[in-house]
């Protein structure tokens, strides 16, 4: 038994080191024990002593008794520190020369490092398993060469394939080979494809082909696989059936549309209302009529920014554009400039008719009324919680602007909606070289977006024929 690969030595008496064979010396590092015999075993072995100590103590002090314990052993092999999972079987020597019979003890050990890592593998493997087969979006998995080498159950379920189909096989090829249109969809065209040439995270959203040779929409993310030193190795793609989504954003849409429809046909009934009651009064008073109708006109604007984003939120630089279009023939006369910023639609509301009086009132009286004239809208967000609007209207270079006498319909229609409705602070103020509004308001709800130019294509297509449908007719 003393010749046995596994590495024994003999702890005799009360301390000492009577023999280690060459398996334990290789195991412990040759270089740590050039010759421990015949020393005390605490001095020499001291790193273990604590570990092994009381097993030794407990079977010199007992005749019959053994001991096997499995410990993690710090050991010092080729100067190198490392902790290793070892078996020990402790059993007593008995010669006759102690009261107790027990003259040492011979120790066994076993390691069993590789064992454990084998066990924990497995135990970590199950885990891994169990997390990816119980989650609800799909996981593939791609080697360098972008082979499937794994998918899990709910990405079975997605695509119709097993594993064993797809498996060792291009994805593009089984499940995003073609379009909808029934096109080829080459692979260097692939988004999904590209993370891993290109070495990047790429998100977006696509069409795969079921197994039954049908289609149906995915959002994707694909990612990098990178080993230790920083290699890209393979892709990690995480899929996401998004069918249902789809139905209920167009349904959503189809809705909204319908909504604002019947809203600008009622905005329609109300002015045909106000023709018919206007009807008859004399000239002086025809400018009222004009008036009532443009500001329908300037809500069915602000109707038609709030429509393409679903009536969730209108970018505020959107709003103001739209309102003052009829104005747009002036150019570089009206200058816009602020942050980038979604406001919800009261608040956009509220401030769409408020810039509409304002431009109406530069038209007939202020800057827009010479050519000279000039105005400038802009505004800024200060921080806090929440934060808040500053938004200015000046106008300069125009005629002379007396106060007014009274305040008229327009004045009061902004001192009273930005208060009320934005829960702010409104400073409108005539000075001789223009009017200018101040506006501060806090901004709950609002959401900071990144520039973007306008796109001023109309997204009803409803069919309608009255002047306040901005529509494109189809």
């Amino acid at each position: 038994m003393l010749s046995t690969h596994h590495p024994v030595f003999i702890w005799w008496g009360e301390d000492l080191i009577q023999f280690y064979n060459d398996a334990y010396r290789q195991t412990m590092g040759p270089e740590r024990h050039p010759s421990a015999l015949g020393q005390r075993g605490r001095e020499c072995w001291a790193e273990v002593w604590d570990l092994i100590g009381p097993q030794i103590e407990y079977v010199m002090a007992d005749k019959g008794a053994t001991w096997q314990e499995e410990q993690l052993v710090p050991v010092t092999r080729h100067g190198r520190r490392e902790d290793v999972w070892w078996t020990y079987s402790f059993s007593p020597i008995d010669d006759g020369s102690r009261p107790s019979g027990v003259g040492g003890v011979l120790v066994l050990c076993n390691d069993v490092t590789h064992r454990r890592t084998d066990a924990r593998l497995v135990e970590t493997q199950r885990r891994l398993n169990a997390v990816l087969n119980n989650a609800s979006v799909s996981i593939f998995l791609m080697d360098d060469r972008q082979q499937c080498v794994y998918m899990n159950a709910a990405a079975e379920k997605t695509t119709g394939y097993t594993l064993e189909e797809v498996q060792g096989r291009p994805l593009h090829d089984v499940i995003h080979h073609t379009r909808p249109d029934g096109s080829h969809f080459p692979l260097e065209e692939c988004a999904i494809d590209r993370a891993f040439p290109e070495d990047n995270q790429m998100q977006g959203e696509e069409v795969f082909v079921h197994k039954d040779g049908s289609f149906y929409p995915v959002a994707f993310t694909a990612s990098p696989i990178r080993d230790a030193e920083a290699t890209t190795i393979g892709t990690i793609i995480e899929v996401r059936e998004i069918s249902a989504e789809k139905k209920a954003q167009e349904h959503q849409r189809i809705l909204i549309n319908e909504l604002n429809h019947r809203v600008k046909n009622t905005l329609a009934t109300v002015q045909s209302l106000a023709a018919q009651s206007f009807r008859g009064i004399s000239k002086d008073e025809q400018p009222s009529i004009k008036s009532f109708e443009e500001r329908l006109f300037a809500l069915a604007r602000a109707h038609d920014v709030l429509t393409r984003e679903n009536w969730e939120k209108a970018e505020l630089g959107e709003i103001i554009e739209e309102v003052i279009e009829p104005y747009s023939r002036l150019g570089s006369r009206i200058e816009i400039n602020g942050s980038a910023i979604a406001l919800p639609p009261s608040t956009a509301l509220a401030l769409a008719m408020a810039v509409h009086e304002l431009a109406t009132n530069a038209g007939k009286y202020g800057a827009l009324s010479a050519p000279s004239g000039r105005v400038a809208v802009t505004w800024r967000v200060t921080p806090g919680d929440p934060p808040h609007l500053a938004l200015r209207w000046q106008e300069r270079d125009g005629p002379e602007v007396p106060a007014p006498t009274r305040r008229g319909f327009g004045t009061r229609l902004i001192e009273r909606m930005l208060a009320n409705e934005l829960s702010g602070e409104v400073d409108l103020t005539f000075e001789p070289t223009g009017v200018v509004c101040s506006v501060r308001a806090p901004l709950a709800g609002a959401t900071f977006l990144q520039p973007k130019r306008m796109d001023k294509a109309r997204l009803m297509a409803c069919g309608c024929q009255t002047t306040l449908c901005a529509c494109s007719g189809k």
